[in-house]
């Protein structure tokens, strides 16, 4: 599964432990937002609701250095638009919540390790 890498988040906050912290939470409270959104589209077959989520989702993991998970994000973002290859968004939104939730408990070490 893939690790975090917050080589990007420190070079955007200059090093500023504070605003990694504050960019940290707002991801902690995103991703289950996103986890939701993201299978409820599904199991409704909202694919333009599906693509939307994804796109927004595709940031915030980008932050954090997940950047696999974006090109997985952003292939589901394009696919969903099209209404193509349906048969790999559930495997796609799974990945996206293991990896995303395993995140979470990566920042929250890194955070108690002062980052």
């Amino acid at each position: 599964m893939e690790k975090i890498d917050l080589t990007y988040l420190n070079q955007m906050s200059d090093g500023d432990k504070n605003l990694i912290i504050e960019l940290t939470q707002i991801y902690k409270t995103q991703i289950p937002e996103f986890i939701n959104q993201l299978q409820q589209a599904y199991n409704t077959k909202n694919w333009e609701k599906l693509a939307a989520i994804a796109h927004k989702a595709k940031s915030s993991v980008s932050i954090v250095g997940l950047n696999k998970l974006a090109t997985s994000l952003k292939t589901l973002e394009l696919d969903a638009k099209k209404a193509i290859n349906t048969e790999n968004y559930q495997n796609i939104i799974t990945n996206f919540k293991e990896t995303t939730l395993a995140s979470i408990n990566e920042l929250e070490d890194a955070i108690k390790n002062k980052l």
